[in-house]
């Protein structure tokens, strides 16, 4: 198979997430797991942890392990990283500003 030279992208600029007030009503309770769907596809998992919270944010079938982190500007989501020479590196970036700021807005409002 003759591979291509052509890079293929598609635009996610176009994807629409929910409103906040949609998100908080369809969330689904049980015990500590609180599950929060973002948009088509997108769920925040937020288990309660007496060490701290912890869960999953699953986009498309690809989940990413999340650590809910208090610190000293405000609650924030932690991504995977690691700690290299010149500090600690992000292994994941999420780059769409519409998911950005829905997820801060959800932790600001539950936080």
């Amino acid at each position: 198979m003759k591979k291509s030279n052509e890079k293929k992208s598609f635009n996610v600029a176009s994807i629409k997430f929910y409103e906040l007030s949609e998100v908080l009503e369809k969330a689904l309770h049980e015990d500590n797991k609180h599950m929060y769907p973002l948009q088509e596809g997108v769920t925040l998992t937020i288990f309660e942890n007496d060490n701290g919270d912890y869960g999953s944010l699953n986009i498309f079938g690809v989940s990413i392990n999340i650590r809910i982190v208090e610190g000293s500007k405000g609650t924030f989501l932690s991504l995977p990283s690691y700690k290299g020479k010149e500090g600690y590196k992000n292994l994941v970036t999420i780059y769409d500003k519409g998911l950005l700021d829905l997820i801060k807005a959800l932790l600001a409002e539950l936080y």
